[in-house]
């Protein structure tokens, strides 16, 4: 009989659980208190720390949970309690129905914290102070348009008389909403905050960009809000310029503390917050604050430690690898033990090597790794990167002083300094003791340990003992590996997640990262990784689409090699290559080849049915015609870049007087040049059809998946 599991709540961490399960071969009942699934995501205008369009990355999601025959979804039931029974568990649903499971996951999420700590800034009085959910969910919608905008951090986080921990995502979300408004109203935008707040290597990156755009980070103690004509009036406390300041903002916007949404029959920690058991788990921020990327990772985590049985997954293509059935862990640490001690306990043979790999070739399911003596082939990798990180022995002395760098281990040097005998002075400029971890911060202002906050340069100070510890750098090895593994590295030379939700600890097919740069709890990522990694050793082979050449067609103009993405296409003696292992079947190269010597083993067809003919990208434009429910012919492609001058001109000869081109935003692309060719091509029958005087039309747009209501206006104006 098929394992069940219960996943209660169907936002992003519910449905990924469910889809890792469903993978795993368990029925899973998805149940859902709303009408439909999506959860805080679904009312998000972008996500972070990606900012991709947040239905992007949700929709497609949703639907692969709708059409799984092992997922049933329970819209309109909410899930009051979990109750033991004698073959495992029951949902008792407020309706009165019971879901009978082996397992449960809890994944309800958060509400806001409301009250006292939001009324104080006249949120409920005045109409224009807005919680930062109600303002994104006005972003997304396009009902809003400010001229000057305050952003207010930790309303009830962080604070003895409401919540008495740090939300952990607040300055960072608040990062991103201040950054959107500028960037779509030019506003004035400041952000009142405590302590600038991040986890992960790229936080910084994304608190300077708003920084360059031109948001203002004040640290202050905001106090009274009152009306000033239409406007709002706030009078603040100026820490850094130590002066009281009244200002005027057309829009306030507040970061309230995030409270975990409960649920009676699963115990609770001293904050609050779900933490399960061994049956019954806990993930996501009903769990502890935390990011869409840690949701997901949580999701994956569970998955694997629920894991008894083989991956379920039908692939479709021309292309055929035969899976080696052993793991490559690269990295001597305590990371890569569990990481390999996770894959062993499933039963495959683990490589562990902390020598570095002179090259790799192959893909997923089959590469072939050398070293200096040896050469090795196997299924799957994981590379534990090494961070250049300072620590410091506990040892007395009579007075002590700890200079920490934004970006060093604050958490550690609290809990060190926390055992030091005599007077302890900690220099900093933000303290980052995120989430629950701000409890250290209690614990040792409690104790006594002086905190000394600067802004540029430590203030100096004479101490018996003087430790200073710098920011987390990545190993100077990151470069010579990364080339070998065909991998960029970011501006600082940190590796680089092919994408933080879509592809987490991914560095490119088959190749995993583990990483303390990446913010998320080390258990967490290498029980992901090796669930990624037992996805590939556990197939018997894996089957992908790539294109075909027909080398007597090819002319070896080398159009392939100079506009493939993911560096697939070579051109060898005149004639096109196609490196089956890198090529990910977009079809982009196909439409572009003047011999028509590339092909994908479907060819696009169309029938012109209208005098407009639409091409759509299957992703971000698909996603917003889909949720516009206007009627329109839509004719989806793989990606907009496949969209040639040649299809373009032949639905004129089919006699469509229109053609539109819809393709991705900057940066959404999946097959990274696919919507800035398709510019091009629009562009360039544009201008034949302007020197040739004809009434014929061509237009290329970009839409975000979110963009419903620009999709709606754009489809019926054609109408």
């Amino acid at each position: 009989m098929m394992a069940t599991v219960a996943v209660i709540g169907g936002g992003i961490a519910g449905i990924q659980a469910s889809l890792e399960l469903a993978n795993l071969g368990y029925e899973v009942y998805l149940i859902e208190k709303e009408e439909k699934l999506g959860g805080v995501v679904e009312k998000l205008d972008k996500v972070f720390p990606t900012f991709d369009c947040a239905s992007c990355i949700l929709l497609p999601k949703i639907k692969e949970v709708e059409s799984n025959e092992r997922i049933k979804v329970y819209t309109n039931s909410e899930a009051v309690k979990v109750e033991k029974s004698k073959k495992g568990y029951k949902v008792l649903l407020k309706d009165g129905r019971k879901v009978h499971a082996d397992k449960v996951i809890v994944a309800i999420g958060f509400k806001l914290l409301d009250g006292k700590a939001l009324r104080r800034y006249g949120y409920g009085e005045y109409k224009n102070v807005f919680t930062s959910l109600e303002y994104e969910t006005l972003l997304k919608q396009g009902k809003i348009s400010p001229r000057k905008v305050g952003f207010i951090l930790c309303v009830g986080s962080r604070s003895e008389k409401f919540k008495n921990y740090c939300s952990k995502i607040c300055c960072l979300y608040s990062t991103k909403q201040a950054i959107l408004t500028k960037e779509k109203f030019k506003a004035e935008v400041k952000i009142f905050y405590i302590d600038k707040r991040g986890y992960s290597k790229e936080h910084d990156e994304i608190f300077s960009k708003a920084e360059e755009l031109g948001v203002e980070y004040v640290r202050a103690l905001p106090g009274d809000v009152e009306r000033k004509g239409s406007s709002l009036l706030l009078t603040y406390e100026d820490i850094e310029k130590d002066k009281v300041v009244e200002e005027e903002f057309d829009v306030l916007i507040l970061a309230p503390a995030l409270v975990p949404n409960l649920i009676e029959g699963v115990e609770k920690d001293e904050y609050g917050f779900l933490q399960g058991n061994d049956e019954v788990y806990a993930i996501g921020c009903c769990s502890s604050p935390c990011d869409i990327p840690i949701a997901i990772a949580e999701a994956k985590a569970i998955a694997t430690k629920l894991k008894d049985g083989r991956f379920h997954k039908e692939e479709k293509g021309n292309f055929k690898i035969k899976v080696v059935p052993r793991a490559l862990v690269i990295g001597k640490s305590k990371i890569a033990s569990k990481i390999a001690d996770i894959i062993k306990n499933n039963g495959y043979e683990v490589i562990s090597t902390k020598e570095k790999p002179t090259s790799i070739e192959g893909c997923a399911g089959s590469f072939y790794v050398s070293f200096d003596k040896e050469k090795l082939n196997v299924g799957a990798i994981a590379i534990v990167e090494k961070v250049e990180e300072q620590d410091f022995k506990v040892s007395d002395a009579k007075t002590t002083a700890i200079i920490l760098h934004d970006r060093s281990d604050h958490v550690k040097a609290l809990k060190k300094a926390l055992k030091i005998k005599g007077e302890v002075y900690i220099l900093y400029k933000n303290m980052r003791t995120c989430g629950k971890d701000e409890k250290y911060y209690t614990l040792a202002r409690k104790k006594g340990i002086k905190f000394i906050r600067y802004e540029k340069e430590p203030t100096e100070i004479k101490a018996e003992r003087i430790i200073t510890i710098e920011k987390l750098v990545p190993s100077k090895e990151n470069k010579k590996i990364a080339k070998v593994l065909k991998t960029p590295l970011d501006k600082e030379g940190f590796f680089l997640e092919k994408h933080a939700i879509l592809r987490p600890f991914e560095l490119r097919d088959g190749i995993f990262l583990a990483s303390i740069s990446l913010g998320r709890e080390i258990e967490t990522q290498c029980n992901a990784i090796a669930l990624e990694m037992l996805k590939i050793l556990e197939s018997k082979e894996i089957t992908k689409t790539i294109v075909i050449v027909d080398e007597e067609k090819c002319c070896g103009c080398g159009n392939c090699e100079a506009i493939c993405g993911f560096n697939a296409a070579k051109v060898k003696g005149n004639i096109s290559k196609i490196d089956p292992y890198l090529c990910m079947g977009c079809g982009i190269c196909a439409s572009f080849c003047p011999a028509k010597a590339i092909s994908l083993p479907e060819k696009q067809k169309f029938d012109l049915r209208s005098k407009t003919v639409i091409f759509a990208c299957e992703n971000c434009p698909s996603l917003a015609i889909g949720q516009s429910k206007e009627k329109a012919e839509v004719i989806k492609v793989k990606c907009s870049g496949v969209v040639n001058e040649a299809m373009i001109y032949q639905a004129f000869l089919k006699g469509a007087e229109e053609v539109i081109v819809l393709g991705c935003k900057d940066g959404d692309c999946r097959y990274v040049v696919g919507s800035s060719l398709a510019k091009k091509v629009a562009e360039n029958v544009e201008d034949l059809l302007k020197k040739a005087k004809l009434s014929k039309k061509v237009k290329f747009e970009q839409l975000a998946g979110s963009e419903v209501e620009k999709c709606r206006e754009l489809l019926r104006v054609i109408r």
